[in-house]
């Protein structure tokens, strides 16, 4: 794919700072969405340099706040530029349950909600040969859910959640923007170890001992992402699963078409009149 303009969001550090670099040394422009300016802003330097590319920029986003989201969108979107890669990859998990600004679970909001309403909003910049790259996880199919308790749920059962939610809004957005040639795909990178599955709490040295012989290095986790936007092999591929650099079937927990536009239906009922527009116009 021709270096173009991608959005990578937590790209201040892990998986989606080695993300970050690899786009930028493939000649793309950058746009670092992280919670934490100040941070990101220190980090996008030290991409700078590694990359030899000046074309990093910074914009404040907080994923767990929906009025972040439509800020951060609202923004992008009034600099009329398009948009060629959309890269959905911060993520948290958080062993005690506690609740967004808006209200809801804050794993579901961080991983699922605030993506999928930040994807709906940034559709008008999307077009053709556009790629929405979305990470999910193989502990997906731990994620059965009631679409009306989508967030009613903690540590590594809302983390499933928010991952099978984000895989089957992925498989149903692949479906409703395809005659647009835009293109979306789920990914699980591999565990990598990032610290996103530790709790601060004394049990890390056990979690740490059963995923060990699991991991994979950022890098390998970075490319397995990358991948999705930069290889040409991959233009027109929509509606996948990969684990890794491998297409993958997912769980039957992900369902089909009348599950995914379910889900989307109900998920953007939560987000409000924006989301539900923005879906609409999707029909």
């Amino acid at each position: 794919m021709s270096p173009g303009l991608a959005i990578v969001t937590g790209a201040g550090r892990g998986l989606g700072r080695e993300v970050a670099l690899s786009l930028a040394k493939a000649g793309w422009t950058v746009v670092m969405a992280c919670r934490n300016p100040a941070a990101a802003r220190l980090a996008r330097d030290e991409l700078v340099a590694l990359s030899g590319s000046p074309r990093i920029e910074v914009m404040e986003l907080d994923l767990a706040s929906l009025a972040s989201v439509r800020a951060f969108a609202a923004a992008f979107l009034a600099q009329g530029r398009r948009l060629d890669a959309l890269v959905n990859n911060a993520g948290i998990t958080s062993r005690e349950r506690r609740l967004s600004p808006d209200g809801h679970e804050l794993v579901v909001a961080t991983n699922y909600l605030g993506p999928c309403l930040l994807s709906l909003l940034l559709l008008p910049a999307l077009g053709k040969d556009s790629r929405v790259v979305n990470l999910t996880s193989n502990i997906h199919g731990w994620g059965a859910y009631r679409l009306d308790s989508l967030d009613s749920h903690a540590w590594v059962r809302a983390y499933a959640v928010s991952k099978l939610c984000v895989l089957i809004s992925s498989l149903a957005l692949a479906r409703a923007l395809e005659a647009r040639g835009v293109t979306v795909n789920a990914v699980h990178p591999g565990v990598v170890n990032t610290g996103i599955m530790f709790t601060g709490r004394w049990y890390d040295i056990v979690i740490d001992a059963l995923l060990r012989p699991l991991y994979v290095g950022v890098p390998e986790g970075g490319q397995a992402i990358s991948r999705l936007v930069l290889d040409p092999a991959l233009a027109g591929v929509t509606g996948a699963y990969f684990s890794g650099l491998r297409r993958k079937r997912p769980s039957a927990l992900a369902g089909g078409p009348a599950k995914g536009r379910a889900l989307l239906e109900a998920t953007a009922e939560i987000l409000g009149p924006d989301a539900i527009a923005a879906l609409a116009s999707l029909s």
